[in-house]
């Protein structure tokens, strides 16, 4: 999930209390381990995740699978939420705000530079 979540960050999991939607960072079983991906689609009782630093989807996975929902990051003393809130204050929202600007802008660079022939790759 880098970098929104880095190696070492401590991340606040909650159970879901709500259906899984796309942008939810869950924790998944994948194989004997749990893995922190990002909800790209859900489709009926299926779902689909990605890392923030892969490319392709993972496989898909059920919703009643998912093990817990992400809340927020903490990295050092600076607390940083996953969703849209207030929970922990204006900074950290503000934080929330600048880092979902800066994940977006890289999507949308990666993808001009994966199209061959766009005014990018010119």
């Amino acid at each position: 999930m880098h970098p929104t979540v880095q190696h070492a960050d401590q991340v606040l999991v909650a159970p879901l209390d709500r259906p899984v939607r796309r942008q939810d960072i869950v924790l998944l079983p994948y194989g004997p381990r749990l893995m922190l991906h990002r909800v790209v689609a859900v489709r009926g009782d299926t779902l689909y995740s990605r890392g923030d630093a892969r490319r392709r989807d993972d496989p898909p996975a059920r919703c009643v699978d998912v093990v817990a929902r992400a809340l927020a990051v903490r990295r050092g003393d600076q607390v940083t939420p996953l969703t849209l809130t207030t929970r922990f204050g204006l900074a950290s929202l503000s934080r929330f705000l600048l880092r979902e600007a800066r994940r977006r802008i890289h999507r949308l660079r990666a993808g001009m530079k994966a199209k061959p022939g766009s005014a990018a790759s010119s």
